[in-house]
């Protein structure tokens, strides 16, 4: 769940106050880590469409159900993929507007 534009602000707020007093731990708060994770997942997600298109593709003729299996390979990377394109946008823009 998001957080609303109030909590947004005491979060920001605390984080500027951590950063005063202690730089290295206020530079822990960005959200770096979420970047990268978001990063590494959709590389992992565009690989698994690749292999789920493979597998589509070699057993369409012989097996129905290893063809599913393709299918929703597929279908999940590609939600993962959105899911974190997303977030890493997200993180991208806050980057960028300083907070």
């Amino acid at each position: 769940m998001p957080l609303s534009e109030s909590e947004q602000r005491i979060l920001s707020d605390l984080e500027a106050s951590f950063s005063k007093q202690d730089g290295r731990f206020g530079g822990s708060l960005r959200p770096v880590g979420a970047f990268l994770n978001a990063r590494h997942r959709v590389g992992w997600s565009i690989a698994g469409f690749i292999a789920g298109l493979t597998i589509l593709v070699l057993f369409l003729t012989e097996s129905i159900a290893l063809s599913l299996v393709g299918v929703s390979m597929m279908l999940l990377s590609s939600l993962v993929l959105a899911r974190n394109a997303e977030l890493k946008g997200r993180v991208t823009r806050q980057q960028r507007s300083g907070r």
